[in-house]
């Protein structure tokens, strides 16, 4: 049976470079085990295409190619801009399509969806430059709490990402970030458990597989999962979670609710905070880290799946 010519594209122009090279490099050994064809492609930080180290056009790259494997993550690999040239020009590609893409990587478009079908979400509020100028702009986050979580509003890999910040120190926080991202975001910050769940498209005779919980536990120096918490190996990871069935199977339904509302492809990754028994929905991943110590492979193993199944699944939805 012929297989087909897999292009895997990483790097990119996002903060997650690194994460995004070692997501494509895990994938990579996937298709070497499974004798796919393939073509590693790596975009550099300044959007140049790479094979074998030379530069090329995307064009140049793609004409041989059956699939392409979008191993990039965050800004400029989740937000819809290579998804929308792929489709241009007819390529098949795994995840999510560009205009899901885009609404998913955008917090608050997603946060504002997610309300209006009766999901939890945190209280929030979004600041540009337009609505920084006066520390009386910030007046209204007081019914947020004394504790604030303040992030990028299109980001990933919780980049940038700041938890348990006093009210008095979010307009200088929030004014240091819009010195480096369009539009910030401030939370109220809810304490409780922190948990994600993965949905993966039409496998196993399911519509949409739902792999177990995983309960996420950052070591003291961490207050939350954060950049380091993910890459550095500072986490306990408790798959399945430590969960009631009933707590389970609300957060496997809430991840599902929110992949179909989305109208995301494939497969996808939420993360909550279960406090007091309510959930909170946070945010959404269409693109899943896939490095050997990611959440979406730790709850794969737990449920069975081997990761060169996963790929191969992926390639194959991808294709028909």
């Amino acid at each position: 049976m012929s297989r087909s010519h897999v292009a895997v594209v990483r790097g990119g122009m996002s903060s997650e470079y690194e994460v995004s090279m070692r997501t494509g490099a895990a994938v990579l050994r996937a298709l070497q085990s499974l004798e796919y064809p393939y073509k590693d492609v790596t975009i550099t930080k300044t959007g140049d295409w790479l094979v074998g180290g030379r530069r090329y056009l995307p064009e140049q790259v793609l004409q041989d190619i059956d699939v392409v494997f979008i191993a990039l993550h965050g800004e400029h690999g989740e937000d819809g801009r290579l998804q929308r040239y792929l489709t241009n020009h007819q390529i098949p590609y795994t995840g999510s399509r560009a205009l899901a893409s885009a609404t998913a990587l955008n917090k608050a478009f997603t946060k504002r969806l997610v309300q209006a079908h009766g999901i939890t979400t945190p209280r929030f509020a979004l600041f540009d430059e337009r609505n920084t100028a006066a520390d009386s702009n910030f007046h209204s986050l007081l019914a947020f709490g004394t504790e604030l979580v303040i992030k990028p509003v299109a980001a990933g890999s919780s980049v940038d990402t700041l938890v348990g910040v006093p009210l008095t120190d979010v307009p200088n926080q929030v004014r240091s970030l819009l010195s480096k991202y369009e539009t910030v975001m401030v939370e109220e910050c809810i304490r409780g458990k922190e948990l994600t769940v993965g949905i993966l498209e039409q496998f196993r005779d399911q519509d949409h597989f739902v792999l177990p919980p995983i309960e996420i536990k950052p070591l003291d120096s961490h207050m939350f999962y954060s950049y380091d918490a993910k890459y550095g190996g500072q986490t306990e990871l408790v798959c399945p979670a430590s969960l009631s069935d009933i707590e389970c199977s609300q957060l496997q339904d809430l991840a599902t609710s929110v992949h179909r509302l989305l109208d995301l492809r494939h497969y996808s990754r939420s993360d909550f905070i279960v406090q007091d028994g309510q959930a909170y929905f946070l945010e959404i991943n269409t693109l899943p880290g896939l490095t050997k110590t990611s959440l979406f492979p730790r709850a794969l193993q737990t449920a069975g799946v081997e990761y060169d199944e996963l790929v191969a699944h992926l390639i194959d939805k991808a294709a028909h």
